[in-house]
């Protein structure tokens, strides 16, 4: 789970910005959405408001490159990303990070200017102590733990200086070999945490193949038709239905592959399983029924196709681990649809995942839904830069209609619109 992260230097951050995770003290409202780890109150939601520009997809962009770069082990990726409206570009991007694995928490702290990694650590965390495990400093120097140190596996890796050390080993072979090396199931978990944090886009789909396999279990087209039928969209059925020659060869041609096989490609806005043999280019698309009708993707309303989108990551929030960030969850979708969905997520008392989602729809900034301090502002200052910012420090009462205040401009973080109130004093 996410406790803390901050970063600098990034986009349209400038300055260190945190956002955090804990659960504020003064707020008892929906206790089923705290988890305790490790003696740290941490929350299971959190939704970010904001005028577009505001810094809200900017944050959501920070998650998904860190965690790309510690899955790639390469900090090139940010090269370019720095802040860049200030008297000069800073070079430094600061990305620090708390969380928790199997009820540890670790912090992992990198700094990188996308040429080098500048500096890269990580620690356990307990309480107001942290327990170094590795520091390394201008990509050669390392500090090791006292269990580190003394395995010499650890002192023996050789990383280039773009290259992040905590990915190195794992590419070197932690994993494989952690029944011979000292301390490997702590690193092991501090790595498997922060590739467990993932980012969907307004406009993200599940990898065709990984679509394709999860579709395949009964389990997943239950809870699938599930959602499909309470969101009232005359669905009935899931069917692969057989394609032209003409159109399969078309598609086949937009995904060539030089190696007969069958594969699953998406096209537009459907998912296909085209076959390649020695009879030619076939191919079946993904359909949902209506009446015993199956339908194109193309005659399908962009909300159910955004929501057959979501659902493995809904599935994935109520029967795994790991951190999920949706960007303009609210996309598409009607908001008493949402409100459902959120409602029922937030209300599970056996969900082990965390979901933090960005919103423009004010209908979701209710009591009804999330507490206090899990409703974050993105606001962009008068330089450019974005700042963050929580409901919790304005300690709204629990009678207060949220979603009124906020329009009226109590919290801020509202479109100026050439400095006009829309919506009145």
């Amino acid at each position: 789970m996410l406790i803390n992260l901050t970063i600098a230097n990034f986009l349209s951050f400038d300055t260190p910005v945190s956002f955090s995770m804990e659960a504020g003290r003064k707020t008892s409202r929906h206790e089923n959405h705290v988890r305790d780890v490790n003696g740290v109150s941490v929350l299971r939601g959190a939704a970010i408001y904001g005028a577009n520009a505001s810094g809200k997809s900017n944050l959501l962009k920070a998650m998904d490159v860190f965690q790309q770069m510690v899955y790639r082990g390469d900090c090139s990726i940010v090269r370019g990303m720095q802040f860049m409206l200030g008297e000069s570009v800073k070079p430094d991007i600061l990305f620090d990070v708390v969380y928790s694995w199997d009820k540890v928490i670790f912090r992992y702290e990198l700094v990188t200017d996308g040429v080098s990694v500048k500096s890269e650590k990580l620690s356990l965390v307990n309480g107001d102590n942290q327990a170094m495990l590795f520091n390394r400093v201008n990509g050669t120097s390392l500090e090791l733990d006292k269990n580190l140190e003394s395995a010499g596996w650890y002192r023996q890796r050789t990383v280039a200086n773009n290259l992040l050390y905590l990915s190195k080993l794992v590419s070197d072979g932690i994993k494989e070999y952690h029944d011979q090396i000292a301390a490997s199931e702590v690193v092991i978990a501090a790595y498997t945490g922060l590739i467990g944090m993932f980012v969907v886009g307004s406009d993200t789909f599940p990898r065709p193949g990984a679509f394709y396999e999860m579709v395949q279990r009964d389990e997943f087209k239950a809870f699938l038709m599930d959602i499909l039928k309470k969101a009232d969209l005359g669905v009935t059925g899931l069917s692969w239905i057989p394609l032209a020659r003409k159109e399969a060869e078309m598609i086949f041609q937009m995904n060539p592959a030089k190696e007969f096989g069958t594969r699953v490609v998406r096209f537009n806005r459907g998912f296909y399983l085209i076959r390649n043999d020695e009879s030619g280019v076939s191919g079946e698309e993904f359909s949902l029924e209506h009446n015993g009708v199956p339908l194109r993707a193309e005659s399908e309303s962009f909300g159910t196709i955004r929501l057959i989108g979501l659902a493995p990551v809904l599935y994935q929030l109520l029967h795994g681990k790991g951190v999920w960030f949706i960007d303009e969850a609210d996309c598409h979708l009607h908001p008493m649809l949402l409100h459902f969905m959120l409602k029922g997520f937030m209300d599970r008392e056996d969900a082990e995942s965390q979901l933090i989602v960005t919103l423009h729809d004010t209908n979701l900034m209710t009591h009804d839904i999330w507490r206090a301090d899990e409703i974050w502002f993105a606001e962009k200052r008068v330089d450019g830069s974005s700042d963050l910012y929580s409901l919790y420090q304005f300690q709204p009462r629990h009678d207060k209609n949220l979603e009124k205040g906020y329009l009226q401009g109590l919290y801020g973080a509202l479109p100026s619109l050439g400095g006009e109130m829309v919506y009145g004093e």
